[in-house]
């Protein structure tokens, strides 16, 4: 299977100024955040959205460096959708109603930057 989910330095970033409109936050310890990209990936494909709108940050590697992506990680998997915030393997329920009130934003990003 083909990892869908883009770094932070292929993600666009949408008017708010962060680094994309869903964010995971991973690291190369982390026991659960494999289990919350697929969520994160169900859910948006509930919706035809591409996972391109994934932007995700390995915290071990420090990817986002300058892209506007400076939350404060006190746990993992952490997952940003626009301005909710889930810590630990998150509830599908919780995932899927956070991607649909974000896809409801005028400034939801959906496309992937051409960088």
């Amino acid at each position: 299977m083909t990892d869908v989910i883009s770094t932070a330095k292929n993600s666009s970033k949408p008017p708010c100024g962060r680094c994309g409109c869903i964010i995971v936050y991973t690291g190369k310890l982390c026991l659960f955040c494999d289990a919350a990209k697929e969520i994160i990936r169900e859910a948006i494909n509930q919706y035809g959205v591409s996972g391109d709108v994934i932007c995700q940050i390995d915290v071990d590697e420090n990817e986002d460096a300058g892209c506007g992506c400076e939350d404060t990680v006190t746990s993992l998997p952490t997952i940003r959708i626009c301005e909710v915030v889930l810590e630990g393997l998150p509830d599908e329920g919780q995932v899927t109603d956070a991607v649909l009130r974000a896809l409801m934003m005028d400034c939801f990003c959906d496309s992937p930057a051409a960088m």
